[in-house]
């Protein structure tokens, strides 16, 4: 299966919209700790992958993870950047976000099961199995 890198871009890009309007609406709205805003940007990745699942039902898994890598490497990026970390310290920063990343693709992903099957390949049935 070939990806379609136009619709991987879209989706890399939809996730990345939620997740920086969830968060900047959260924070601003309320003062949050670090575990209550990790759980909010948890939650947001994981709609939006549901929603990227459900958008691609055909090869959604590897679409899912060619997202969650272009996820991950903008987000790393701009949050980097934002906050103004070293060039350095960009790595412990990306690692950090790799685990929640991979696991919001693979629950969103799993849920985007329920609303949207992937769609069998239909096989054609041989003589034999008609005669029996």
């Amino acid at each position: 299966m070939r990806l379609d890198w136009f619709l991987v871009a879209r989706d890399v890009m939809m996730i990345l919209v939620l997740l920086f309007a969830v968060m900047a609406g959260a924070v601003s709205a309320v003062e949050m700790t670090l575990p209550a805003a990790a759980t909010v940007a948890f939650l947001a990745l994981t709609v939006g992958f549901c929603a990227a699942g459900c958008l691609n039902p055909q090869g959604r898994f590897p679409h899912l993870a060619a997202v969650a890598t272009g996820v991950w490497l903008l987000a790393s990026i701009v949050n980097s950047a934002s906050r103004g970390v070293p060039v350095h310290s960009w790595a412990t920063l990306a690692l950090g976000a790799l685990v929640p990343i991979v696991g919001a693709m693979l629950l969103g992903g799993l849920i985007s099961l329920a609303f949207v099957r992937s769609p069998r390949d239909e096989a054609p049935l041989d003589e034999s199995s008609e005669q029996a």
